[in-house]
């Protein structure tokens, strides 16, 4: 993840998703951070949802309660790489 518009991009793609509530992406550490309802969605859909657009993601921390998730991203160089994360999660 190479820009500020990389990390717009991949809220706005983990915003898309049924469920997620809220999304905090750090440039920096290349993390991001998700709130979400746990009926609908769990952290292994999250990574999966990531890695099926050709990227990673690791779970690095559960958070603090069921419904949070802080996730490592991967491989994200490009707004053309979150462009594909976006239609995958969409």
């Amino acid at each position: 993840m190479a820009c500020t518009s990389c990390s717009e991009s991949i809220e706005r793609a983990l915003l898309m998703v049924d469920g997620v509530k809220k999304v905090v992406v750090g440039l920096a550490l290349e993390e991001a951070k998700i709130h979400f309802d746990p009926t609908l969605i769990d952290s292994d859909q999250l990574i999966e949802a990531v890695e099926d657009a050709g990227f990673g993601a690791d779970l690095i921390s559960p958070g603090d309660n069921i419904n949070k998730v802080h996730l490592k991203l991967e491989g994200i160089n490009s707004p053309d790489d979150l462009n594909i994360i976006q239609s995958a999660l969409g």
